[in-house]
């Protein structure tokens, strides 16, 4: 494969510095694969990532979870980043490599669990990353549909345009802008934005209950009581103390699990991401 690429001109006309040349022909085959795909991208992408490099970070996190063939999900990254009710901060953190390694951390284990997750209820859901990445890995996973809360009234929307096909798909996923503390899990109801910003009721009962935020509620405990029990439950919490809205942090799995009362205890464990850890809980309540 090295040998056909290395003689097409495109790589000549590539390197107007004898050093860029020199740096392609020593691409391994799967790194000169990489390359073909990004060159086969539009020019708009391949501007945004030229004038844009903290893009290219984003990029590199997603590129073994997300088929780059496909341009879908840098468009819509672009798309939500531009957003004028985006904080582009706040974006590319949800994109960070904590993120999403906890996020991966929490999906590889629901794989392992084997269970049927049904009706999936995410609770301070952003801008929908984890959505996202449990739809990618929906061949090892049993769920019906996926629905996000967040109080922030700018999540909503983004949450849907990086989940554009699944919302398009009869609601497969949905993002609302609720307050966690005032939804119940049977027979709810809710009203949620359409795409022409008109608003229609949504409904339902949550089978799975997914927070990987708990740093972030004050009312942790009174939000947690309020889940009925038998309800499949996934928790993560930081222990990272020092970052702005984390008023809920705790120390070890230990405290986690102490607050958190399962029936049953399906996982608990902790995942060292450097700077802080992330604690995860899941079982029957």
């Amino acid at each position: 494969m090295i040998g056909d690429l290395k003689n097409r001109d495109v790589l000549q006309k590539l390197a107007n510095d004898p050093t860029v040349l020199e740096f392609i022909l020593k691409l391994t085959d799967d790194e000169l694969e990489s390359f073909v795909t990004i060159t086969n991208w539009s020019p708009t992408i391949l501007v945004k990532l030229r004038d844009q490099p903290e893009h290219l970070r984003v990029l590199h996190k997603m590129w073994n979870i997300v088929p780059m063939t496909d341009e879908t999900f840098l468009r819509n990254f672009f798309e939500i980043y531009d957003h004028p009710t985006a904080n582009r901060s706040s974006v590319l953190d949800a994109f960070s490599q904590g993120q999403i390694d906890s996020k991966i951390w929490l999906i590889n284990t629901l794989i392992r669990l084997d269970q049927d997750l049904g009706k999936i209820w995410i609770m301070c859901g952003w801008i929908g990353t984890l959505a996202y990445l449990l739809f990618r890995k929906r061949t090892y996973l049993q769920f019906d549909s996926i629905r996000s809360f967040d109080i922030d009234p700018a999540c909503a929307d983004l949450a849907d345009i990086l989940n554009r096909q699944e919302v398009k798909r009869d609601w497969m996923f949905k993002a609302s802008t609720l307050d966690v503390l005032d939804l119940t899990y049977d027979d709810c109801m809710w009203y949620t934005k359409k795409s022409d910003g008109s608003m229609e009721r949504d409904f339902g009962s949550a089978d799975t209950v997914i927070n990987t935020s708990c740093e972030h509620l004050v009312d942790f405990d009174r939000w947690y009581a309020s889940i009925p029990r038998g309800k499949l439950v996934v928790l993560q919490c930081s222990s990272h103390d020092s970052h702005e809205g984390h008023v809920n942090n705790m120390d070890s799995i230990y405290e986690l699990s102490s607050r958190a009362q399962m029936k049953r205890v399906l996982y608990k464990g902790t995942l060292d991401c450097g700077q802080y850890q992330r604690h995860m809980l899941i079982g029957k309540k």
